[in-house]
């Protein structure tokens, strides 16, 4: 039997999968991603990794990595939450470390590429991917491929500007949609006290576990807490901005949302699909299907497994 190792680098954790050429998963862990703070460290523990799994006969690796990556040379230029990897031609080192052919390319375009073969983008031929968390990720997928632009780094739909002015994104840019609805903002608006004071619910709440989460907004909303509901509504507008215009230039035909935030459900989808319905140009609104992701954390492994297969087969995807 022939194996692929798939790894998928996130902000929190790493994510490993073994998979076969039918992308079935035999085995499905996490690892601390200080276990990947540095190229370094990174290719040790791998090679323990694969000592540890050699029952397993694997004839490719595929990495999703979040940052900026060109996937045809095997680069990375930088990883947005892990500051010792910058121009690392990862590829080249992996191949010489393992022996084993090496695939990688940015996390939300893998995590796009699982969603458009295996999850809620099965039947597609033009879909967008956004990932709700830490940041807000994107990867898109144009008549079956993955579109990574002139530069290898399109889909950072987290950057589009919601305004002409606003606050200074990590990115440099100013008024980025993710500067809205990132996690850390939505977190530092929930605990803001002018904010929660306005619920009975949620203050009683911040006062008996001293910090609210986005669970708790949700949980609030489900019970219909007014401000709760307000809360994810205005998300959903911030979010329903930027989806509009990317439905009107691109004309996809699925939106998969997936990422912590997208746990809120309904009361982020409902007034999601409302906004973009009312405000998208009709044909290209006609169609669009709005849905959350199926893989839920499996989509990046997958994806960089699926990307390792068909880069073995010499195929584009």
């Amino acid at each position: 039997m022939k194996y692929i190792l798939g790894i998928d680098v996130g902000g929190t954790n790493i994510k490993v999968g073994i998979a076969d050429y039918k992308f079935k998963l035999y085995k499905f862990f996490s690892l601390p991603v200080e276990e990947f703070s540095n190229p370094s460290r990174a290719i040790s523990r791998i090679l323990i990794l694969l000592d540890e799994l050699n029952k397993y006969n694997f004839f490719a690796l595929g990495f999703g990595l979040p940052g900026l990556i060109n996937y045809r040379k095997g680069y990375i230029h930088y990883l947005v939450n892990l500051k010792g990897w910058k121009n690392v031609y990862w590829r080249k080192i992996l191949e010489k470390e393992t022996g084993i052919r090496t695939f990688l390319d940015n996390d939300v375009n893998l995590a796009a590429l699982g969603e458009y073969f295996l999850g809620a983008g099965k039947g597609s031929k033009n879909m967008l991917m956004v990932t709700l968390g830490t940041g807000v990720g994107g990867g898109l997928i144009l008549n079956g491929k993955i579109y990574r632009g002139s530069t290898y780094s399109a889909g950072e739909i987290g950057h589009f500007p919601l305004k002409a002015s606003g606050s200074r994104c990590s990115c440099g840019g100013v008024a980025c949609l993710e500067s809205y609805i990132g996690n850390k903002k939505l977190m530092r608006i929930i605990n803001t006290r002018s904010f929660y004071i306005k619920s009975q619910l949620l203050s009683r709440i911040k006062r008996k576990k001293g910090k609210l989460t986005l669970e708790d907004i949700t949980l609030a909303g489900r019970k219909g807490d007014t401000l709760a509901i307000e809360f994810w509504e205005d998300v959903a507008h911030k979010l329903g901005q930027i989806l509009t215009g990317v439905v009107n230039l691109l004309d996809v035909d699925r939106i998969i949302i997936g990422g912590g935030v997208a746990n809120a459900g309904q009361l982020l989808f409902v007034p999601l699909r409302k906004f973009i319905k009312k405000r998208v140009m009709k044909l290209q609104g006609r169609d669009v299907k709005i849905s959350k992701a199926g893989l839920r954390e499996k989509a990046g492994v997958l994806g960089a497994c699926i990307l390792a297969y068909h880069g073995l087969k010499g195929r584009q995807i």
